[in-house]
C-alpha cells in the first residue's frame, strides 16, 4: 500500500502529509487472526487460500491421528499392564495352588506311610504274639506230657519201692528218708537188695584148704571203703555197702 490511499474517517495520522512515514519497530505488530481462516494474509489469492486451507486440515487431521492414535496406544499400554498384572496374579495363585496341594500330597503320603508302618507293626507284634502264644501252648503241652510221664514212673517206682521192702527183712531195711525223691530211696533199697542177693558169706575162720584168703574179703572191703571216705564223700552206692558191711 502507498500513502496516497486515504485514510477512513477516524482513521487520519497525525503525521503532517509531507512527511513519510515510518515504521516503528519498537513495538512489535500483532498478528491479525481472522476468526475461520487463521491468520490473515493480506493479498491471498484463492489458491494460496485452498493451498493453506488444505494444509490446515491435513494438518488437524494429523493431529486427531496423532491424538487417536495416541489414546490407542495409551489403551493398549493400560490393556497390556493390566493384562500382566492379571497374568502375574494368575501365575501367583496357580504356584500358590501347586504348592498348596504339592503340601497336602505329601502330608498325606507321609500320613498313609505311617499308618502303614503302623499296621505292618501292628500286625508284626500280632504275629508275634500269635506265636508266642502257640509256643506256650507247645510248651505246656510238653510239659504237661512230661509231667504225666513222670507221674507215671513215680508211680511204678513207689510200686517197685514197696515191693522190695516187703522182700528185705526189716533188720536189714534202710533208713530212709521221706522227703528224698522215690527214685533216690529206690537206689538205697535196690542196693540193699543187691547185696542180699549176693549170698550169705562163709563164715569166719572157717577151715578147709583155702588158706583163709576169704576170711578177710569183707573186712578189706570195709578197711578200703573207710580210708576212700577219709578222702573223698564215698557215692550212695559205696555207703549202702558200707552200712551192710558194718551190720554184718
Amino acid at each position: 500500500m502507498s500513502d496516497s490511499v486515504s485514510p477512513t474517517q477516524g482513521n487520519e495520522s497525525l503525521a503532517p502529509s509531507g512527511v513519510k512515514k515510518t515504521p516503528d519497530h519498537s513495538v512489535p505488530r500483532p498478528t491479525l487472526f481472522s476468526q475461520f481462516r487463521g491468520p490473515f494474509v493480506y493479498n491471498e489469492t484463492d489458491e494460496e487460500r485452498k493451498k493453506r486451507e488444505e494444509e490446515e486440515r491435513k494438518k488437524k487431521e494429523d493431529e486427531e491421528k496423532r491424538s487417536n492414535f495416541d489414546k490407542v496406544r495409551e489403551k493398549a499400554e493400560r490393556e497390556e499392564a493390566a493384562r500382566k498384572q492379571a497374568e502375574e496374579e494368575r501365575d501367583a495363585l496357580r504356584k500358590e495352588k501347586q504348592e498348596r496341594e504339592e503340601a497336602e500330597r505329601k502330608a498325606a503320603e507321609e500320613k498313609l506311610e505311617e499308618e502303614k508302618q503302623f499296621q505292618t507293626l501292628a500286625e508284626q507284634r500280632e504275629a508275634e504274639a500269635k506265636e508266642k502264644a502257640e509256643e506256650a501252648e507247645r510248651e505246656k503241652a510238653r510239659a504237661d506230657a512230661a509231667e504225666d510221664k513222670l507221674k507215671k514212673i513215680e508211680e511204678l517206682q513207689e510200686e517197685e519201692l514197696a515191693k522190695l521192702l516187703e522182700e528185705i527183712p526189716e533188720e536189714k531195711r534202710p533208713p530212709l528218708d521221706e522227703t528224698d525223691s522215690v527214685e533216690k530211696r529206690l537206689k538205697q533199697v535196690r542196693y540193699v537188695q543187691s547185696l542180699l542177693d549176693s549170698g550169705p558169706k562163709p563164715p569166719v575162720g572157717g577151715g578147709g584148704g583155702n588158706g583163709g584168703d576169704d576170711e578177710t574179703t569183707d573186712d578189706d572191703r570195709k578197711k578200703e571203703l573207710l580210708e576212700a571216705q577219709k578222702k573223698r564223700p564215698l557215692t550212695d552206692e559205696e555207703n549202702w555197702e558200707l552200712i551192710g558191711l558194718s551190720d554184718e
